[in-house]
């Protein structure tokens, strides 16, 4: 069970599913595609080879609300709920696993929207999502971001500490089974590159 402010992700996945398919939600060829595989490959994806776990796409999604707030803007220390568009892509990224190794299926992934709507917040919660909390963990993981210019490789550095800001936010991460270890937020914050964050996973 979640707080009643927070949206459950299958919901609203299914929502956006629904929406695509009937036409109620306009999108472009490529993500209309991108739906139909989704739903295509939940009847027949086992057929060759992958299968999708709803926990841990789940977890993926929660991730975003309740261990991540926005830094900049008018939403600025609120709780980084998904919108519609970012659920699915979570979801799906997240999900699609392999039978045999439970690795993600997809291993890198390319997103194409219109500015200021929100893909570098994304991606940075994404990369703190992928690098502690993957499940199964990946040891080791290292996580970059990198750019045309240093200096638009720097905007994304903030926000990783996004997840590492709220110590009230703890029962909440505890409950979802997330820590981010505190080591992140320092070697982060007095990093000299800002064009990567690497930090230890914790053995909590």
């Amino acid at each position: 069970m979640i707080a009643s402010a927070i949206k459950e992700p299958s919901e609203i996945v299914s929502q956006y599913i629904n929406g695509v398919l009937s036409g109620d939600i306009v999108t472009g060829r490529l993500v209309r595609l991108a739906v139909e595989r989704h739903v295509d490959d939940l009847k027949h994806g086992k057929e060759r080879g992958w299968y999708f776990d709803e926990e841990v796409a789940r977890s993926a999604c929660l991730f975003f609300p309740l261990c991540l707030r926005h830094s900049i803007g008018e939403w600025a220390g609120e709780p980084f709920e998904l919108a519609p568009w970012q659920a699915f892509c979570v979801w799906s990224i997240s999900g699609w696993r392999n039978i045999d190794t439970r690795r993600r299926r997809f291993r890198k992934a390319q997103m194409s929207v219109a500015r200021k709507n929100g893909k570098t917040t994304l991606v940075a919660g994404m990369g703190l999502q992928l690098q502690f909390f993957d499940d199964p963990i990946e040891e080791g993981a290292q996580l970059y971001c990198v750019a045309t210019k240093e200096e638009q490789a720097k905007l994304q550095l903030p926000l990783y500490l996004l997840a590492v800001a709220e110590p009230a936010n703890d029962a909440a991460r505890m409950w979802a089974g997330v820590y981010v270890p505190p080591a992140a937020t320092t070697s982060a914050a007095t990093s000299d590159a800002p064009a990567a964050l690497t930090a230890p996973r914790s053995d909590a």
